[in-house]
């Protein structure tokens, strides 16, 4: 059975992926927005059934195995390495963080 996909980021490439995962088997069962009202919108527009602009309600949920990070540059590794340190696999947009530093916390993060 393929993971659960909790998304993080409510941008127009959202609405490309979604529609892709899903033809491949994947469910995604969250989404989150930076406000509450965007991750709504996203939400019903894409039929995803759970939405927040809260990062660990995403994180926590049982039916989450996956991160998929499609947000701003600037938490993109501050979302892997909280996602990685409980367990979630991720894939992360490019840049992976907005410096270096960020980049190999998030390495440092998926070696445990």
């Amino acid at each position: 059975m393929l993971p659960g996909i909790g998304v993080f980021g409510t941008g127009n490439i959202i609405k490309v992926a979604v529609p892709i995962l899903r033809e491949k088997g994947f469910k995604i069962e969250a989404i989150w927005g930076r406000t509450l009202s965007a991750a709504e919108e996203v939400a019903k527009e894409l039929d995803i059934p759970f939405y927040t602009n809260r990062v660990d309600d995403v994180l926590l949920r049982k039916d989450v195995d996956l991160i998929f990070i499609i947000s701003s540059p600037n938490l993109h590794a501050q979302i892997a390495v909280k996602a990685l340190g409980i367990g979630k696999h991720v894939l992360c947009d490019k840049p992976a963080g907005l410096c270096q530093s960020e980049a190999l916390k998030m390495v440092r993060a998926s070696q445990y």
